[in-house]
């Protein structure tokens, strides 16, 4: 009896820290501080009980796939004296790790977290995320919005998370008052969003809302004329809500209206834009990849041969401006540049690995989890294409938190072991 007590103990504390997660998403580092809480939790309880049940394979899979994350960055590391430079380099690796033990002791120890206390802290966030948004734009004239200093980037990516999520289980409750709480923090996700001016971040969005309503559908053929129905009114709201706030309104032309005129600037050999610099960073990719194409070029190698990058890539950046932990603004030419093509290889694993486990739960007709994380998934894959979503330290960490507690959800859900008040 009292192993029983302990276990849902653990589970509970387990799900008050899923549910910081997202309630502190606005907040620099908290997911990497719920991390180890979690890491700490799972550990002290499997020490005292010696218990741990079999891992599925799928489960395996992504645990193989995040250490493989970080035993790709370290071949590059062991040439050119590069160790002497430091050891950043491995802070988001060291996060994959971590996560990947965390998902093994989360489904080993069959830790059962309570999926309705997590979605309404979901809904919550997104009314948290939403009134910093809007105080920081209204009342700061904070052009694009960063949060509690989490950044622009992280802030508008944990909105499209949110509002993801919230959008999701909107068609999951019943009551007209529950629909309109997720609809308007689906909503609320939005603008955080939108208020932060991401390009990359409200591309994903928008991809990834597609893929869960086709999801929604699929899952639920007798019902797929209400989902469409619905969607169309989320959208709608949505669209109305972004015309009649010109701020936000003004956010979103302004953003996309620059494409046209970086591309522009940069045809005129102006490639001091958001656009032309990203041209820029990818030619330099390319040439690094061209260089290393097996373990890629470590900080220091980059640094090193800085004139060798610029000559084979003919950018137009001088070459005091490379730095050594500088991005290339594209997810899969940053892991090819880095790591060569054993570091693409385990990022695709990744991908990969992600979405069979939650596909094989929608198969199933399971879960309202692997829904959202399959969007989820797809956003951050979409977003890659402008930035490194999956690479950069507070988005990337936030990202497999989410996954950890989605999957522990949709492990439950491929056991049939459903919360009764999930259709309350």
């Amino acid at each position: 009896m009292q192993l029983k007590y302990n276990k849902e103990g653990l589970e509970k504390f387990i799900t008050l820290l899923a549910c910081g997660v997202f309630l502190f998403s606005s907040v620099k580092s908290m997911s990497q501080v719920f991390m180890v809480l979690m890491l700490v939790s799972l550990l002290f309880y499997w020490a005292c009980t010696h218990q741990l049940y079999d891992i599925p394979r799928q489960i395996k899979f992504i645990a193989y796939s995040f250490i493989a994350v970080f035993l790709t960055t370290i071949p590059n590391m062991l040439v050119n004296d590069s160790l002497s430079y430091g050891l950043r380099i491995f802070n988001q690796p060291l996060g994959y790790v971590v996560a990947a033990i965390i998902l093994v002791l989360m489904i080993g120890l069959r830790v059962s977290l309570n999926q309705k206390m997590i979605f309404y802290s979901i809904g919550i966030a997104c009314f948290i995320n939403g009134a910093i948004a809007f105080f920081q734009r209204f009342v700061l004239g904070i052009e694009r919005v960063n949060g509690l200093d989490i950044g622009i980037t992280a802030f508008g990516n944990a909105g499209s998370v949110l509002a993801l999520c919230a959008f999701a289980y909107f068609f999951i409750v019943r009551s007209v008052q529950k629909k309109l709480f997720f609809g308007a923090s689906a909503i609320l996700g939005c603008f955080v969003m939108v208020f932060s001016e991401t390009r990359g971040v409200i591309m994903g969005f928008g991809v990834g809302f597609v893929l869960i309503v086709l999801l929604l559908v699929y899952c639920n053929k007798q019902k797929r004329l209400a989902i469409l129905k619905y969607s169309s009114y989320f959208v709608l709201a949505l669209c109305l809500l972004m015309v009649l706030v010109p701020q936000a309104r003004e956010s979103l032309t302004k953003r996309f209206d620059a494409i046209g005129s970086d591309i522009n600037q940069y045809e005129k050999n102006d490639y001091d834009t958001s656009v032309g610099l990203r041209f820029e960073f990818w030619k330099e990719a390319i040439a690094i990849i061209r260089l290393s194409p097996i373990i890629g070029l470590s900080p220091k190698s980059i640094l090193d041969r800085r004139y060798e990058i610029k000559a084979l890539s003919k950018s137009r950046r001088e070459p005091s401006d490379f730095t050594r932990y500088g991005r290339f603004h594209n997810e899969i030419l940053n892991t090819f540049a880095r790591k060569g093509v054993l570091g693409l290889l385990a990022l695709l694993a990744v991908w990969i690995s992600i979405a069979i486990f939650f596909w094989k739960n929608i198969s199933k007709g399971d879960g309202i989890a692997a829904i959202s994380m399959l969007g989820i998934l797809v956003s951050y894959i979409v977003a890659g294409f402008v930035f490194e979503p999956m690479s950069a330290f507070g988005e990337g960490n936030y990202f497999l938190m989410v996954l950890v507690i989605f999957a522990s959800l949709a492990f439950d859900f491929s056991r049939s072991e459903k919360s009764n008040d999930m259709h309350s």
